[in-house]
């Protein structure tokens, strides 16, 4: 049967109108009628007569519609008055409280939102509604109630098994809470119902990352790319999964290229001084960190990985600074505060070193560094007893902490601190592994000036035979 037009339905109206016309059924028809066609204000003109002849429970579906017209012109508040008229004549009324919800979360008014969506939930039969569900859902992720949000992504699927979207969006809500498995499961779920769009395979390429299943991660993201997902982001992800797979070239141009699609991209800047801090070029790391910098000038790893940078390079004042800056933008970081710690015993700092370290001890009573820190600055402060006491805190965290730390030990505590300690101390167990750490550090020293000997000789020879 052919669809009736406009003017036959108009036509119609006006002819049951003409021969009742203090009938308002007529008029709230006729009012409808116009809604069908978007025109609102006369549309509003014959239900607003309607109500003027409506009685009681009559007025219902009448200030309902006019709610509608009103939400549709964008006059939210004399919509809100309409459907709460609505409640008045009949409190459980779904599609009032449903439609009220929807005005409240456009005004950002979430807890409102949230009791007329339950009121709707609980007075819908069979609490079968989607539309319903689906809109809870989404005020309580922005609520930040995630795992209420979740269940009701699933009563979705209970009521429709085959619905994409619920299960897209259950996927992203354990990306945000960072429980990968579980996004895995629901983006393949995704992909058993059809799915095939390219935030998907990008979903998985994050989850696979943050589970260090590199391989995973970089085929989903070259799935998700030839799909058209092409933005900076993906290639800064794809970069970190190609950089942890051992394929530094492919990293670098990855972050190459999302930095030429956004200049502004931190994350891709930071990584590519990363990739030549690992391979000890550090002239070239610190260079790229500058560029991070005038990206974002309080970018905290870039600050921290540039006074690691430096202190690599035994330029301990360009350490320093960088680190001190960090430490203005984050005075409570105790790792910052560690690193700040070490490079000041560098420069014989001994005093402000102690504070730092022993902030950092404080803070974090699990790590050894810390102590370790504590009792090197106080063997440059010729307060052996209290060192040996910090030496033994550091290992008892952590029995290994003297041979991680041979380096820092040979270079920072004075020969004079440890043969002082010895000499009291003899049969301690700490100092025997304190003295295999300087000795260690000694025979590091001489094996590296004996290779730049023999690199030095070396040169020499061939210069002979040119």
């Amino acid at each position: 049967m052919e669809k009736p037009s406009k003017e036959e339905i108009l036509k119609i109206i006006e002819e049951l109108k003409e021969k009742e016309p203090d009938n308002p059924v007529f008029w709230h028809d006729l009012g409808v009628a116009h809604m069908h066609f978007n025109e609102w204000e006369q549309a509003k003109e014959n239900l607003q007569h309607a109500l003027t002849l409506l009685n009681g429970n009559e007025k219902l579906t009448a200030h309902y519609h006019l709610g509608t017209i009103f939400a549709e012109q964008g006059e939210y508040d004399k919509a809100l008055d309409e459907w709460k008229k609505v409640i008045q004549i009949d409190d459980k009324n779904v599609f009032a409280h449903y439609s009220i919800a929807k005005v409240y979360v456009h005004k950002q008014l979430l807890d409102a939102a949230l009791m007329h969506l339950r009121k709707a939930d609980r007075y819908n039969t069979n609490r079968s509604m989607k539309l319903i569900h689906q809109t809870l859902a989404r005020v309580l992720m922005l609520k930040g109630e995630f795992e209420e949000a979740i269940d009701r992504w699933k009563t979705i699927i209970k009521i429709d098994s085959e619905d994409i979207e619920a299960h897209h969006q259950i996927a992203m809500i354990h990306l945000h809470l960072n429980n990968m498995e579980e996004a895995l499961e629901y983006c393949n779920k995704e992909i058993a119902l059809g799915g095939s769009d390219a935030s998907i395979y990008f979903n998985m390429g994050i989850a696979s990352l943050s589970l260090n299943k590199v391989e995973d991660a970089i085929k989903n993201f070259e799935i998700a790319m030839r799909k058209g997902f092409s933005d900076s982001n993906i290639k800064t992800n794809l970069g970190e999964a190609y950089a942890r797979n051992g394929q530094p070239d492919e990293a670098l141009r990855m972050w190459k290229q999302a930095l030429e699609d956004d200049p502004q991209n931190v994350h891709a800047s930071y990584n590519t001084g990363i990739i030549y801090y690992d391979n000890k070029l550090y002239d070239r790391a610190i260079s790229e960190w500058e560029k991070t910098l005038s990206i974002q000038n309080e970018y905290l790893p870039a600050l921290v990985s540039m006074a690691s940078a430096y202190l690599a390079q035994k330029d301990f004042e360009s350490a320093l600074k960088s680190i001190k800056q960090a430490k203005t933008v984050a005075p409570k970081n105790d790792i910052i505060r560690i690193n700040l710690a070490e490079i000041l015993l560098y420069v014989n700092e001994s005093e402000e070193a102690l504070v730092e370290a022993q902030y950092a001890a404080i803070k974090n009573e699990d790590s050894p560094l810390g102590y370790l820190l504590s009792a090197c600055a106080y063997c440059q402060l010729d307060d052996f007893e209290k060192a040996l006491i910090s030496f033994e805190q550091a290992y008892e965290l952590n029995e290994d902490i003297f041979s991680l730390t041979t380096n820092l030990i040979g270079e920072v505590v004075p020969k004079e601190a440890i043969n002082a300690i010895v000499k009291t101390n003899k049969d301690n167990k700490i100092v025997a592994l304190l003295v295999n750490a300087i000795e260690e550090f000694d025979k590091i020293k001489n094996e590296e000036k004996g290779n730049k000997e023999n690199s030095r000789a070396n040169k020499i020879f061939k210069s002979f035979l040119k």
